[in-house]
């Protein structure tokens, strides 16, 4: 028996003798059976909920009670998930780093700054965002956390080739012990410029990845109830058919093997059925992790070994997988979606205004004449949709125009159908919670100010819900991107911070520089979308708070002194920023004047230069002039009363 620690912590026990043909049967037999539980419950709803948000509803129900030319879609669904989607996930998060102890305050604030430089940089926002619409549209969305690291051979440039040449030739020569009879036992100078390479290998990427997985290629262990308690996971990957037979990191004889049942891979999967280019074939292959014995290994559904042997997972978190999650239905592992609840009564909306569409076209002005009465010019007239067309009859027809032409009766639409559109709508807004205001629209329904805010309010509870699980699964990505960082980074690296006042600033950092414990949030509402009128709105109620008695200076009871309870110079500089959107709010202030100069013999402070000092006042540390005294230097010349000078004569 071993012992491994699964992703939870918990150390269990696992029979470790088992053969290894006996666990790749074993692997193949929990796929298919995962694949066959999802296609029996899952797979077409998850595709038909898709084509609802893509507008195609007939396409996802097999109603064919209307033509294509009275199928009417109206596109609730779409505009539900676009009005979800952009109030959660429409700004690029803020991430916060906390130490969890002391000495790791500075290491914090290194890997606050990477953390949100690396997911700007190597556009992490982009592949989040699209697990967001699965979240929204299935009901979960897969994000993968991994790291790359790729090296490519450069030409070596003369100068650094001649750099190791000489380098190579200054060992040769400086050898300890080296006699010059021995100069046969070393390599000639050609020979060691022979032996130096001409090429160098340069590091193109090395750093942390986030990707959006499709939920379609994502396998769970069935009897699982949510990721946390799931025996194993995999992932299903298409490769094409010219890139797996390169892969050396593949058993050469299992590739044989999997290339040549290609074709069947691809018809029995289903996977690309509009796929465009018919001539490309791709082979399926499964990495899969198993969470009890903590190994990772990857195999085709053909052949019999692994294309990668099981080695243990080499993630310190475990599997690189991370699960949003929408409503979540006790014991069910997958969430439920926006659009589970509203596809009855989509349908039901769209079938609505189709039958009214039909009806309205069925419920055209019809005219009986007794034959002989019209000729064809004049029928093509009273065809026509021109008003005061003039209808000429036949000589042969009856003088009474009433019984040689008639209007035909016509079957009056009942009100109620026209109103059950309302009621449709009316319903699905209650199960989305997406309110006319939260869509930009004025109700037909007249409201007070508060009425409008309660309902704003109950709409504001359910996106904030959304908002607190997203920054969940964002605070979760950071924490993997940020260990991966700490494991696998192998050379120094730049971050740049951007400041509020739009200033740049570079971090160097290694490996060393990110060690550590941390705790990782996202600041409140930095993914949600900001409000400019309402931001400057609060900028300006900030200035009017300010001006009360609360925040005025007051004078201390003890010394007399008054001091500001605010820095008016930060305040402007708030207001500038985050009320009107100006980065560079500094250059609009008065730059603040030069701190006071000491005086190093009375610790007071000193005149700034060029001023004089106040009429009868001295500097700070001159003694004072006593009364009667002679000034130094005598009286001033021209004082009454004093002499002028040494009498004459002396």
């Amino acid at each position: 028996m071993a012992t491994y620690s699964n992703d939870q912590g918990k150390v269990v026990e696992y029979d470790d003798g088992m053969k290894q043909a006996d666990r790749l049967k074993k692997y193949r037999s929990q796929i298919e059976t995962s694949l066959k539980w999802r296609r029996d419950n899952y797979d077409q709803s998850w595709r038909d909920w898709i084509e609802l948000y893509a507008n195609n509803h007939f396409k996802a129900t097999e109603i064919d009670d209307f033509s294509d030319a009275h199928q009417i879609s109206i596109g609730v669904c779409f505009s539900t998930i676009n009005i979800i989607y952009p109030s959660v996930s429409i700004a690029r998060p803020k991430i916060t780093v906390e130490a969890t102890h002391p000495d790791l305050m500075q290491s914090a604030e290194v890997v606050e700054s990477v953390v949100n430089y690396w997911w700007k940089h190597h556009g992490f926002q982009d592949e989040f965002r699209r697990a967001v619409k699965d979240y929204l549209i299935i009901g979960h969305g897969w994000l993968k956390t991994t790291y790359l690291f790729k090296e490519d051979e450069q030409d070596m440039e003369g100068e650094e080739y001649a750099q190791q040449l000489m380098a190579q030739l200054t060992e040769k020569y400086t050898a300890i012990g080296m006699n010059p009879q021995d100069e046969a036992l070393f390599a000639t100078d050609e020979e060691i410029a022979q032996m130096i390479p001409t090429t160098k290998k340069v590091i193109v990427e090395d750093h942390p990845s986030v990707e959006r997985v499709s939920p379609f290629d994502m396998v769970v262990d069935p009897d699982a109830t949510c990721l946390a308690d799931a025996r194993w996971i995999a992932q299903r990957i298409a490769v094409p058919i010219e890139e797996a037979k390169k892969r050396q990191d593949w058993s050469p004889k299992v590739r044989k093997a999997l290339a040549s049942k290609a074709d069947k891979a691809k018809e029995a999967e289903g996977f690309f059925a509009d796929q465009v280019d018919k001539e490309q074939t791709f082979v399926f292959v499964y990495e899969h992790y198993d969470l009890v014995n903590g190994t990772l290994c990857t195999f085709g559904m053909d052949g019999d070994d692994f294309l990668k042997a099981p080695q243990q997972i080499p993630f310190v978190y475990g599997h690189p997988f991370t699960m949003v999650r929408n409503y979540e239905i006790p014991e069910k592992f997958y969430p439920m979606g926006e659009l589970e609840v509203l596809e009855p009564l989509q349908m039901e909306l769209d079938l609505t205004r189709s039958a009214q569409l039909r009806d309205l076209l069925s419920h055209a002005r019809k005219y009986v004449s007794r034959k002989g009465s019209l000729d064809q010019e004049n029928m093509e007239r009273l065809a026509t949709a021109r008003d005061g067309e003039l209808i000429l009859l036949e000589e042969s027809a009856p003088d009474d125009v009433t019984k040689a032409l008639v209007a035909a009766p016509t079957m009056d639409i009942p009100q109620q159908t026209y109103q059950m559109s309302t009621v449709i709508q009316d319903d699905m807004t209650r199960s989305s919670g997406v309110s006319d205001y939260a869509m930009g629209a004025m109700p037909e329904i007249r409201r007070t100010a508060t009425e409008a805010g309660i309902i704003q309010d109950a709409a504001n509870s359910r996106a904030a819900d959304k908002l607190a699980q997203i920054e969940l699964t964002l605070a979760a990505v950071a924490r993997r991107v940020v260990q991966l960082g700490q494991q696998f980074l192998t050379q120094e690296q730049v971050a740049r911070i951007e400041g509020e006042d739009g200033s740049l600033n570079w971090v160097q950092f290694d490996r060393d520089a990110i060690q550590g414990e941390f705790d990782f949030e996202i600041e409140a509402g930095s993914t949600k979308p900001q409000n400019e009128t309402f931001r400057r709105q609060s900028a300006m109620q900030l200035m009017d708070a300010i001006s009360s008695p609360l925040f005025q200076p007051q004078p201390d009871p003890v010394t007399g002194m008054i001091t500001p309870v605010l820095d008016a110079r930060k305040v402007a500089e708030y207001v500038l920023r985050n009320g009107f959107g100006i980065k560079n709010a500094q250059e609009f202030l008065t730059p603040p004047p030069p701190p006071p100069t000491i005086d190093p013999m009375t610790g007071q402070p000193m005149p700034p230069a060029g001023m004089g000092m106040p009429p009868g006042m001295a500097p700070p540390g001159a003694q004072q002039p006593q009364p009667g005294a002679m000034p130094p230097g005598g009286p001033p010349e021209g004082a009454e009363g004093e002499p002028q000078g040494p009498p004459p004569g002396m």
